[in-house]
């Protein structure tokens, strides 16, 4: 039987694993960062290795999922530049990702809502701006973020949620912003909204 988890049941599952396996918080998000960037390659919106990749990042996990998404496909030779929403105000394993993303030679850009995302030369957007820890519609520069995405005009795949997605299972509100994934590779369990038709 497929299991179907919502944010609070992920986030217990999440602190289950660290607590029982055991295995720490930034393991938890490599392993999980490392898996998607696997399935990413098998992709047929992966063109081969030439495939370059503008990664834009929220400042929480999901960010920090994004971060080792990009060292790891930096480390295999693909062309990838990173966004990140803000680099001040972000969770503790997206603060040890950033550092060893810049360890590993790269500077992620700052987004500015002006200027939208810069796409030029990209193949393939990768969102993992906001995952199962967002708990109220987009809003703001968070909003610009994911509008930004989809005006780029990229094939998207989202990090286990589209930015925006609700993890409750609630129906997104009609108007509310979404980015809008060719392809989402979610963690571990489907979640509900995954699950509807339409949306």
């Amino acid at each position: 039987m497929l299991e179907v988890l919502d944010a609070d049941a992920m986030r217990a599952a999440d602190a289950h694993a660290i607590a029982h396996e055991p295995i720490a918080s930034l393991d938890l998000m490599e392993r999980a960062a490392n898996a998607f960037t696997g399935e990413l390659l098998r992709s047929p919106l992966v063109q081969g290795a030439g495939t370059s990749f503008l990664i834009a990042c929220g400042p929480g996990n999901n960010g920090g999922d994004g971060l080792v998404s990009a060292r790891s496909l930096h480390q295999k030779g693909y062309p990838v530049r990173v966004v990140a929403l803000e680099v001040e105000r972000t969770s503790q394993d997206f603060t040890a990702n950033l550092k060893r993303l810049r360890d590993a030679g790269m500077l992620p850009q700052v987004f500015d809502p002006d200027a939208g995302l810069d796409a030029s030369g990209c193949d393939v957007l990768i969102d993992a701006g906001f995952g199962t820890g967002l708990t109220r519609p987009l809003e703001g520069r968070a909003a610009s973020f994911a509008e930004a995405m989809n005006a780029t005009g990229l094939p998207i795949v989202s990090v286990d949620l589209p930015s925006g997605m609700p993890a409750s299972g609630a129906t997104p509100e009609r108007g509310q912003v979404l980015v809008r994934a060719r392809l989402t590779l979610t963690f571990q369990c489907p979640k509900p909204v995954l699950l509807q038709r339409e949306w």
